[in-house]
Parts: structure tokens; C-alpha cells; sequence
């Protein structure tokens, strides 16, 4: 069964911050990170 996922503006902008931070500290893990999240939301 698929489901609709709609983000919120607040849960939109956690996870930019999230993307900018793991950008800036850890820049190696930031393709992993957003693929899974991404996958997360788009199986």
C-alpha cells in the first residue's frame, strides 16, 4: 500500500538545517545522508 507523505514547513526547514550542517561537518557522508533520506520519503 503507498502512502502520501506531506512535509510541514517546520520538518522542511529541520531538514535543511540538517543538510547544511552535515555539509559543513562531515561533507564525505552528505550523499548518503540525503539518499536516505530521500528514499525515506520516496520508496
Amino acid at each position: 500500500m503507498a502512502f502520501t507523505v506531506k512535509l510541514s514547513s517546520l520538518a522542511t526547514q529541520h531538514i535543511e538545517e540538517a543538510y547544511s550542517w552535515i555539509q559543513e561537518t562531515n561533507p564525505g557522508a552528505l550523499d548518503k545522508w540525503f539518499n536516505g533520506i530521500t528514499n525515506a520519503f520516496n520508496p
